[in-house]
């Protein structure tokens, strides 16, 4: 393949710092691309070398180390170890059987059975294009020893051989030029394989090889295990360049030149400059450090198994770029590299062209006559070339630009050329086409319908005639793969392999397909019978088994496991057969029975509670045990006994479920109602006698609404009866409001309220400024003069002296001579203001009779206003708009306090106290 390359190196030079390597721009599809790169400055410092600009299908490895790394998992005496591209890591354990190739990823984690291997041991392994290749010391698959390639695209697919060995010994395998080059201890010799062939020569022969390795230039290097010598070949002349002790088991050779070695004896790796005059302990000596073979990866790493640590290891050889372009990398990548000191920088920018085969398809194998030409069109590419056309057989057909001509019976091989373009090199398709003077196919004896029993050998045979003949067996109309023979042969029989069967004779001149006959396999019949099962609801199912009558043969089993209804309420319900299977080879005939879920038992305890009388009650809580399953909830709530006097009632379930899922059990408990307190409310202000009125309705009530008891201090100068407070003389007294409880309510805390009785006509109007008391009767001794309210200080004669004219509202308080004070009725006086009034003609009155409401309101004042009756609850009783100084209304029905207030229109309001008596 001829490839095109382009580079630049563009520098930022502050200095001396300079990268000393070359870079390597061209690269081939499905070839390792490495490049390794070194910067110096001049002086002993190492530059950091980083990649800013690097392609997809290249790595970077920026240093190398003198310190080895372990990774990845631990593994039984590591044998055979090899890296890809990706920097995935491969190795083998070599002890035990069962074993596997664990893939170890670059971030360490592992698919620890990757790949499964054969019995024998395994102490080398390496990469090449896609392939895992695994030698074989000894296989007993194979006998003798042997190579395997593993596809590490596609493990899965299993191993294939590449190459059989009569006797045991295979070790070290290295690749170079299309051929496999394998140690092999036993004949002290290196084997070159050709892979393709599968046939080996001896390319050169010495005392025990184990490890190889190939430097640039071709120079094969051998490690001899038992001379504990390190041997070089170069096609001609083999000669020992390196004597080493503690049996050396691995060669390597880096880019650079650089020669690794490992040990097994007293372990360890030791790195040697290319002309073999340095040496530096990588790894040292130990018997935890004993070594059966290394490898250098495609990425740099120098990667190595520890066997008596059942660890992997890996070295960095510096900073490399790698990778192996694919097809669609067909084209220009850039690529910048930095070298930097800390104080200088320098670029090393280039492009790696990547070539490569087009993509050709589309071009498949024909049959031909004799005597009619074929005209071929182009197959389908990805490059722009220009095709041409060949035979490998002219004797049977030739070629003239793109008709071929059929000349003789027989095949051949025609084969498109597509020149070189672009990116793209030369690339070629081949198909074979066959000529044939022609005899139309045609069956002499057709397949017969086979019934056999599951497990059983059988086979379909045909027979025809004709020129160029080839078959091809059908099952249910599609191909099988391989069945191309007379007959097809079918083993060990099972279900699957029933259905119909047919064969497809084609010929040179055309195709013949035989009659379908049918193939039917006998299963072998087995009744299968679930056991009942039951469960509490909440807990795990149990495993469902069963009884198998009659048993199956001997090594076979059943896979699967009996189902059962989904669902986790508390039911009954069926047992499946799911997924239990005993294969094809058996015909089940299944018996379920029942599942059963039953109610999880709960404890549900109230708690107890307690409420004040009047209150609402509390919200009565419970525990449950054990608790309910998760995502499960109550319904409804607890109850108690009905009742709302002071008691104790009774804690019910009530309404509260967790459903049918649980059986409660309930532990009730008490609710107790407590007496409430009550408290007088008595904001009533009593004084009376200045408007002829002697008697008023008592308005204090109690917080719980019972009713009020009441007494009076001074019987001499009111009563109580029935609430309504009556005077017998003008002076006054203490009446207390009481209320004794009752079995919901503690006793009220009494409340008083002092009373006054006002006597009328002890006081009037002598001057202008004096009001003069009237003591005709002899009877009070002393006095003490109030203006607005104010005691007057110096006014105790029985006269009252205003300097000026009398302005405001007067009264006295006089002492009689027995002691007993008298609050006189107060007198107002004012030239310019008429003092307004409302009052009440009689008071009290009779249950519906009339009464009237008298008012020195003026007439103006009076229009539109409101008279509103309230009953002493506050409801309204009665509402009329009014218009007069004298209105006439009707008492109410029904014997009680009524208030009767007066709103006028400017919002003044008069209110006076109504007793309706029966």
């Amino acid at each position: 393949m001829v490839l095109c390359c382009l580079f630049s190196i563009t520098q930022k030079s502050y200095g001396q710092l300079t990268f000393e390597s070359t870079p390597i721009t061209t690269a081939t599809v499905g070839t390792s691309y490495t490049y390794s790169a070194f910067a110096s400055d001049g002086t002993i410092n190492v530059p950091t070398i980083t990649c800013p600009t690097l392609p997809t299908w290249m790595s970077f490895a920026a240093d190398g180390s003198t310190s080895m790394v372990t990774f990845g998992p631990s593994i039984l005496s590591p044998g055979g170890i090899a890296g890809d591209s990706d920097g995935n890591t491969y190795v083998v354990e070599n002890q035990g059987t069962n074993r596997y190739i664990y893939k170890i990823a670059p971030d360490g984690t592992a698919n620890t059975t990757w790949a499964a291997v054969d019995d024998g041991a395994i102490f080398a392994m390496n990469v090449d294009a896609g392939y895992l290749y695994v030698s074989y010391y000894n296989n007993s698959v194979t006998g003798g020893s042997s190579i395997k390639k593993i596809s590490l695209a596609n493990p899965e697919l299993g191993q294939t051989l590449v190459y059989q060995h009569a006797t045991q010994g295979l070790l070290s395998l290295v690749f170079r030029g299309g051929y496999i080059y394998c140690a092999n201890w036993n004949s002290s010799s290196i084997l070159k394989i050709d892979p393709v062939t599968q046939t080996s020569v001896v390319f050169v022969s010495t005392t025990n090889p184990f490890g190889l390795g190939f430097d640039d230039s071709g120079l094969l290097y051998i490690a001899n295990y038992s001379d504990n010598t390190i041997s070089t070949f170069d096609g001609t002349s083999l000669k020992v360049v390196l004597n080493v002790s503690n049996q050396p088991t691995d060669v390597k050779i880096d880019v650079n030149g650089n020669i690794y070695v490992s040990f097994n004896s007293s372990g360890g790796i030791k790195k040697y400059n290319n002309t073999l005059t340095t040496e530096t302990i990588l790894v040292p000596q130990g018997d935890d450090n004993k070594i059966w073979g290394m490898n250098l990866t495609p990425t740099g790493s120098l990667i190595f198994g520890l066997n008596s640590q059942n660890k992997v290891a890996r070295l960095g050889t510096g900073a490399v770029l790698s990778g192996t372009p694919a097809l669609s990398d067909i084209g220009i990548h850039n690529v910048t590299i930095r070298a930097t000191n800390g104080a200088e920088t320098v670029d090393q920018s280039f492009v790696v062209t990547v070539k490569g085969p087009p993509t050709i398809t589309n071009f498949s194998a024909a049959n031909g006559l004799v005597g009619t030409d074929i005209t071929l069109t182009n197959p389908t590419s990805n490059s722009a070339g220009v095709f041409t056309y060949s035979s490998s057989n002219t004797a049977v057909a030739t070629v003239s630009g793109n008709v071929v001509t059929p000349i003789a019976d027989g095949t051949t091989t025609i084969t498109a050329t597509q020149a070189a373009s672009g990116n793209y090199t030369q690339g070629t398709i081949s198909a074979v086409y066959t000529i044939s003077s022609c005899t139309a196919p045609a069956i002499t004896t057709q397949p017969i319908a086979k019934t056999v029993n599951y497990g059983t050998d059988t086979s379909f045979s045909i027979a025809a005639t004709g020129t160029g003949l080839s078959y091809q067996w059908k099952k249910n109309n599609v191909n099988i793969s391989g069945a191309i023979a007379t007959t097809l042969s079918l083993t060990n029989v099972v279900t699957a392999d029933a259905g119909s069967y047919s064969c497809v004779v084609t010929g040179t001149c055309g195709t013949v397909t035989s009659s379908a006959v049918d193939l039917s396999v006998n299963q072998i019949p087995v009744t299968v019978t679930a056991a009942a099962k039951t469960k509490v609801y909440g807990t795990t199912d149990p495993i469902f088994n069963y009884t198998v009558s009659p048993s199956l043969e001997s090594g076979d089993d059943f896979t699967g496991v009996l189902s059962r209804v989904a669902d986790e309420d508390v039911a009954t319900y069926s047992i499946t057969q799911g997924t239990l299977n005993a294969g094809s080879k058996y015909q089940i005939t299944f018996v379920g029975a029942n599942f059963s879920i039953t109610p999880k038992a709960i404890k549900v305890t109230a708690a107890a509670k307690t409420k004040v009388y009047g209150e609402t009650d509390a919200s009565l809580t419970y525990s449950v045990l054990p608790s309910l399953e998760s995502g499960d909830d109550f319904t409804g709530v607890l109850s108690r006994v009905a009742g709302e006097d002071v008691a104790t009632y009774a804690i019910t379930q009530g309404a509260l479920s967790a459903g049918s899922n649980y059986q409660i059990t309930f532990v009730g408990a008490n609710f107790s109602i407590t007496k409430a307190d009550q408290a007088i409310s008595w904001s009533q202000t009593v004084s009376l006698g200045c408007d002829s009125e002697n008697t008023v309705a008592l308005t204090a009530t109690t917080s719980s609404g019972l009713p009020i008891s009441y007494t009076s201090s001074n019987t001499a100068v009111a009563t109580v009866s029935n609430g309504i407070l009556s005077f017998n003389n003008a002076g006054s007294a203490t009446i207390t409001a009481s209320q004794a409880g009752n079995v919901n309510y503690n006793a009220a805390l009494v409340v008083t309220n002092a009373v006054v009785k006002s006597q009328t006509n002890l006081i009037r109007k002598q001057f202008d400024d004096v009001i003069f008391f009237d003591n005709s009767s002899n009877s009070f001794k002393s006095y003490a003069w109030y203006k607005n309210g104010v005691l007057v200080a110096g006014q105790t004669a029985q006269y009252f002296k205003q300097n000026g004219a009398l302005n405001g509202t007067y009264y006295v308080m006089a002492t009689k001579i027995d002691g007993t004070v008298v609050t006189t009725c107060p007198l107002t006086f004012s030239p310019s203001i008429v003092q307004e009034y409302l009052n009440i003609v009689p008071n009290p009155v009779k249950a519906n009779d009339a009464y009237q409401l008298v008012t020195n309101v003026d007439l103006a004042s009076m229009q539109g206003a409101r008279v509103l009756v309230y009953n002493i609850l506050g409801s309204l009783v009665s509402d009329q708009v009014v218009d007069a100084q004298v209105i006439e209304l009707r008492a109410p029905a029904n014997q009680g306090i009524y208030i009767v207030k007066m709103i006028l229109t400017n919002g003044k309001l008069f209110s006076k106290n109504l007793l309706v008596r029966n």
